[in-house]
């Protein structure tokens, strides 16, 4: 069974580029633009191996919020990738409160995201 990544971003293109390229690579994957919309979409029986989210969500809450949410939903700490073209101290410090969550600065690096993802899925430490 392939894994599943949760995609988090309220941008649908990103959303949808991110998807499609993690579908061609065999994951599963389940996008919404907020912790709820992913929350929706996936059943309290599966269990995700990773969240990708953006950082700045439209609304109030951010991705720290949507992964904080989602892990709450799941009972488990999912290894998380928060993407972000603000990598401001600010950020860098949010995200370092949150276990087991990396920063990706935007633009990415497809192949560098690639390698993480595929790191985190494995569960290597």
């Amino acid at each position: 069974m392939a894994a599943t990544i949760l995609i988090v971003d309220d941008d649908a293109a990103v959303a949808t580029a991110m998807a499609l390229l993690f579908s061609m690579l065999g994951y599963k994957t389940v996008v919404g633009e907020n912790a709820a919309g992913v929350c929706a979409k996936f059943g309290s029986d599966e269990a995700p191996a990773l969240v990708i989210s953006d950082y700045h969500l439209r609304g109030a809450e951010s991705g720290i919020e949507a992964i904080a949410k989602i892990r709450a939903r799941a009972g488990r700490e999912i290894p998380s990738i928060l993407t972000s073209g603000d990598t401001s101290p600010a950020v860098r410090s949010a995200v370092a409160s949150l276990a087991n969550c990396h920063l990706v600065a935007k633009p990415a690096n497809t192949e560098e995201l690639i390698e993480l993802v595929e790191h985190l899925v494995s569960g290597a430490p």
